[in-house]
């Protein structure tokens, strides 16, 4: 079972009421834009932090943790949010693990890093990002 939340919303709201914060999702810049990685590096490039939620394989920001993954100035200013399953931690192609072996890989690597924080429910989500800085 895969949750449904407008987790980007939350989480882009809770970050915006921090004293001087400004939140932004990719698709509050400039909508009209139809290729993600000029939108992306510009965001990037100006941000003090990158903040991703990852609630499963299929669409979301994959294409954006390649990104923040393959440049190690995004990659150090990164923060993920990832919601847990049961056994979403498996190194396997089959879809009906939540997430890919890519995912993972790069899941494990923010985890070294003390920048994977876990939830279950909107409550941990909540939970996770009083841990961004």
């Amino acid at each position: 079972m895969m949750m449904q939340l407008n987790s980007g919303e939350t989480v882009r709201d809770q970050l915006d009421n921090r004293p001087g914060a400004r939140a932004v999702l990719m698709k509050d810049v400039a909508e009209e834009w139809e290729h993600s990685y000029p939108k992306f590096r510009l965001i990037a490039d100006f941000a003090t932090y990158l903040v991703g939620v990852a609630e499963h394989r299929c669409g979301g920001f994959l294409v954006e943790m390649g990104y923040f993954t393959a440049v190690e100035k995004y990659f150090q200013k990164t923060y993920v949010c990832k919601l847990s399953y049961p056994n979403d931690n498996i190194r396997d192609t089959d879809h009906e693990y939540p997430y890919s072996w890519m995912q993972i890989g790069i899941f494990d690597l923010l985890a070294e890093e003390q920048r994977l924080f876990v939830w279950k429910n909107e409550d941990g989500l909540e939970l996770c990002i009083t841990k961004i800085p």
